[in-house]
């Protein structure tokens, strides 16, 4: 399996855009400084997909080898 599907990783960018999403409430009510947040949150968003689509096409795995 490619590494960005595998479980380990999923689950730990999830957690981490989990925890983007709390520090941009935070800041958005509290702090001052949501723009900052919402940015870094909005790029661990769109930059996630790109991980996971470049480890499947490098991912050479026994079936894509036969193919």
């Amino acid at each position: 399996m490619p590494w960005g599907l595998r479980h380990r990783p999923s689950l730990m960018a999830a957690g981490l855009m989990w925890l983007g999403g709390g520090w941009f409430l935070l800041a958005l009510f509290v702090n001052d400084t949501a723009g900052t947040a919402e940015r870094v949150v909005t790029f661990a968003q769109a930059f996630w997909p790109l991980v996971v689509v470049v480890s499947c096409v490098r991912w050479t795995g026994d079936d894509a080898r036969t193919a």
